[in-house]
């Protein structure tokens, strides 16, 4: 995770003053745990951290910018940024709705709908700009496909929910023969992980049939590939990523290095679903891994 939320429900790079909305995706991270561990203060961390983000809204469903990344910062990238945190917003909305928390934090899921509503109705004003700054990277495409479609199931919104598997199946076309997903124009081991856990979030919440098989099958072949990226200690390697590796820094100044987590959830998550012991025994060795490099 990336450490808590200060006392605003800032997160990540926000906490030194707000930068981006995309940050406060990671809240979702903080409700998952929090629900599945029975822990209130983290949950409660992961719904600050979504109004939090909220805050942050203007009427016509935008989002601030920061004075310093204004000027990078085009119309198309503050629309993908807003997809991002619009996926988070949303899935947390349904673990939240559905679990026995549900009447404790029915104020804060009013807000958090409101919010929602107001996101998506802007993405949608302007979804061919998202289409055209998203559509090399299958990573964006997807969480542009949750946004749509989660948003249109807790609305009832058919037309939301098509919208969203337009994208879908543009992003399942980004996948090579040999599993991989494209990250412009190339493979990327880091972010392939978080394309199998954005996959398996489609699987949970998402109840369609004709699309149910064509997305396992794009996780089953993304994770063979992944395992072909999986070293002997548990280390991922970063070797010809397009986009997470010890070279790349970001424009927050930080190198940009392998997402363990989204690793070990893709292998955890689809080993407990399907019962494969590889994929299990692949997350535990690469948890390993990241606990002795933390030590």
């Amino acid at each position: 995770m990336r450490g808590k939320p200060n006392s605003e429900g800032a997160i990540a790079h926000n906490r030194q003053g707000f930068v981006s909305i995309a940050y406060q995706r990671y809240a979702l991270d903080f409700v998952i745990y929090g629900i599945a561990a029975n822990d209130m203060n983290f949950l409660k961390h992961g719904i600050n951290g979504i109004r939090y983000g909220f805050t942050k809204q203007a009427n016509d469903g935008s989002f601030e910018v920061s004075f310093l990344s204004r000027r990078k910062t085009d119309i198309g990238k503050r629309l993908s940024n807003g997809a991002l945190f619009l996926t988070a917003a949303t899935i947390s909305y349904q673990l939240i709705h559905h679990s026995p928390y549900r009447r404790r934090f029915l104020k804060q899921l009013m807000e958090i709908r409101l919010g929602i509503r107001r996101t998506i109705y802007w993405l949608a004003k302007n979804d061919l700009k998202l289409f055209l700054h998203d559509q090399d990277s299958a990573y964006h495409l997807l969480n542009d496909a949750l946004a749509y479609i989660v948003a249109g199931e807790i609305y009832n919104n058919v037309t939301l929910v098509k919208r969203g598997h337009i994208f879908l199946d543009i992003a399942l076309e980004l996948q090579r023969k040999d599993g991989a997903f494209l990250e412009h124009e190339g493979h990327d081991s880091s972010y392939q992980a978080s394309n199998i856990v954005l996959m398996t979030y489609y699987m949970l919440f998402v109840q369609n049939r004709g699309y149910f098989n064509k997305v396992l099958r794009a996780i089953a072949m993304g994770l063979i590939w992944e395992k072909t990226r999986i070293l002997p200690t548990g280390k991922v390697n970063s070797r010809n990523n397009t986009r997470r590796k010890q070279t790349f820094s970001t424009f927050s100044g930080r190198q940009s290095d392998i997402n363990y987590s989204e690793v070990i959830k893709a292998f955890l998550w689809y080993g407990f679903f399907t019962k494969d012991k590889q994929s299990r025994f692949l997350a535990r060795r690469i948890f390993q891994f990241i606990s002795k490099r933390s030590t």
